[in-house]
């Protein structure tokens, strides 16, 4: 089966695209890219090409001039923009994370301007690999060594808003490099090669040329082993996500734009790793920015759900902190506004008059109704077995007015 009938086949399995769908391929130049093109041209989608210059080597504008050419080969429109990603970095990110969100929003952009909402991009095997030995390295749980899906959806990514309704798709998850770059023999592409490819101050340039080789010295299969694990640990994540679905609404209820409630023994009734699971999606879900929450952040978080007294607080990370209420633990932002519709709730911290009898009227719907009497013996009873919940008793005759 030659690359564009695997491709096809791989497409069908997946449903990542519908027929003559409208796509936005992503070609730096390479014979990733080259083959991603000229297989999608085959099947007869409707293609742009999209290159971005990283800026990053004084000839990157060659490879603009490459792509320029290989459009008007395949006789489909071009759109091609440069940006300064060194600049970009010195913001406060990493070169490789500038690059990709730059990226990324140009190809969003692209996607938008078109009508398109699916980019292609021309990831492989290889690429996979190495996407969940670095998560490996890093510290992941089953969703990050699961590696990168056929198809995601970029409304969920950070910093890429851009992309909302548009899906990246990877077409060549099942090609290698080595079956990439056979492709362009047969079929007379010519790729170029990014010499920041062989950079080893970029982590995945290292990863690539230097770990995963001395890795192979070990067991030569090391890379079928990393792809095994990927689909074994992509089944985990998904059962990790429908357990998560039907436990979130017993466990979570917003309370607010920055701050949750999270139910203290319908938490701890679950598996661990549904806890730990349902944890970090709540931390994350108050701040999609956060991408250190990690096994640590997660641990103390549990523990003080599971330990922590009431009226207690433990910062979690960034901005965010736990309250203990008892049943309930808060997670929130100090300061921001909170909504407890299950209780009765002062509208404001000022002292509030209430005539006697008479009514005042509390948020969410709430009432507190002032009355005078005396206790009847069941009051009495009720008291003492504390079984009132919705009742206090003063002593008229202590009373000022």
């Amino acid at each position: 089966m030659d690359s564009s009938a695997r491709v096809a086949d791989f497409i069908s399995r997946t449903g990542i695209l519908k027929a003559k769908q409208p796509v936005i391929v992503g070609v730096s130049g390479g014979a990733d890219s080259l083959c991603l093109l000229d297989c999608l041209h085959r099947l007869r989608y409707s293609l742009v090409l999209a290159h971005f210059d990283h800026q990053l080597r004084a000839d990157s504008g060659e490879d603009a001039d490459f792509c320029r050419e290989m459009a008007e080969r395949y006789g489909i429109q071009a759109a091609i923009e440069a940006g300064d990603v060194r600049a970009f970095a010195d913001q406060g990110r990493s070169l490789e994370e500038a690059a990709r969100l730059l990226r990324y929003r140009f190809l969003a952009r692209t996607a938008n301007k078109h009508g398109a909402t699916v980019i292609a991009t021309g990831h492989t095997a290889d690429d996979q690999v190495e996407t969940i030995l670095m998560h490996f390295l890093r510290g992941s749980g089953p969703s990050g060594l699961s590696g990168m899906l056929p198809s995601t959806a970029l409304d969920d990514w950070v910093d890429i808003p851009e992309g909302e309704g548009v899906d990246l798709i990877r077409p060549l998850l099942e090609l290698t490099r080595a079956q990439t770059s056979g492709h362009c023999r047969e079929q007379g592409l010519a790729p170029i090669e990014d010499s920041t490819n062989q950079d080893p101050s970029f982590f995945r340039n290292r990863l690539r040329h230097e770990l995963l080789p001395e890795l192979e010295t070990y067991n030569p299969g090391v890379r079928n082993v990393l792809l095994r694990t990927g689909h074994v640990m992509s089944a985990i994540a998904q059962l990790h996500k429908d357990l998560i679905r039907d436990a979130w609404p017993r466990v979570v209820s917003r309370t607010g734009e920055r701050a949750s409630l999270l139910r203290v023994e319908p938490l701890l009734d679950l598996p661990l790793a549904v806890q730990r699971a349902l944890i970090r999606q709540a931390v994350t879900s108050m701040d999609p920015h956060l991408r250190d929450v990690g096994f640590e952040q997660v641990s103390r978080g549990l523990e003080f759900v599971s330990a922590g007294k009431t009226g207690n607080r433990q910062a979690v990370i960034g901005d965010l902190e736990l309250l203990h209420m008892g049943d309930e633990v808060l997670l929130w932002q100090p300061g921001s506004k909170v909504s407890f519709v299950r209780y009765p709730q002062l509208r404001s911290d000022k002292p509030h008059l209430i005539k006697v009898p008479g009514k005042l009227k509390l948020a969410e719907g709430w009432e507190l109704v002032a009355g005078a009497g005396k206790l009847t013996p069941e009051d009495q009873s009720d008291l003492l077995r504390d079984a009132v919940n919705d009742r206090v008793f003063l002593d008229a005759d202590r009373l000022d007015g």
